[in-house]
């Protein structure tokens, strides 16, 4: 399983959406992870992840919350239900990254009552790079891979831990 490395034009594109566009910020193709940290607040982070699911096809609930508990991003088409928490941290550390990852199971568990027939798949959506691509079998995607991830999941939607059929 292995993304593109370089930001795409369907990244860049979307990503003029999110941004206010009284902010002098200067958005273009060589921008890096870096630089994107710099300009991202977190809920514009979470916005941006669920226009890319958007734009990717799929019918998208931001911030979707069950039994007190919230998914940021809720992205379901005719196969997947995603369920995507997004973590805009700077520093991440392997305990923290796996507390989120078994939070972000059960909370998948929890919502797939009402979308039955889907399969489920719990992601973390992260704004560096640098972590394993997986933990505790699920997907661990850099915003900046995230088109790709959508691209290709038919194709390594196996090698996660899904809930559903």
């Amino acid at each position: 399983m292995s993304w593109p490395k370089n930001y795409n034009k369907e990244l860049i594109e979307l990503l003029r959406k999110v941004k206010p566009a009284n902010q002098d910020i200067k958005i273009n193709n060589n921008l890096t992870i870096e630089e994107l940290s710099e300009i991202l607040t977190w809920n514009e982070f979470e916005k941006l992840t669920a226009l890319i699911m958007e734009k990717k096809g799929f019918e998208v609930d931001l911030n979707y919350r069950i039994n007190r508990k919230e998914i940021d991003v809720l992205a379901h088409n005719s196969r997947y239900l995603i369920g995507i928490d997004c973590k805009h941290w700077k520093i991440m550390g392997r305990s923290s990254l796996g507390r989120a990852v078994q939070m972000q199971k059960a909370r998948i568990k929890l919502v797939m009552k009402y979308f039955k027939g889907l399969l489920g798949i719990p992601v973390i959506v992260t704004l560096y790079e640098g972590f394993d691509k997986q933990l505790y079998n699920t997907p661990i995607v850099p915003i900046n891979k995230l088109i790709s991830f959508v691209n290709e999941l038919d194709g390594y939607v196996n090698q996660f831990d899904t809930v559903g059929p």
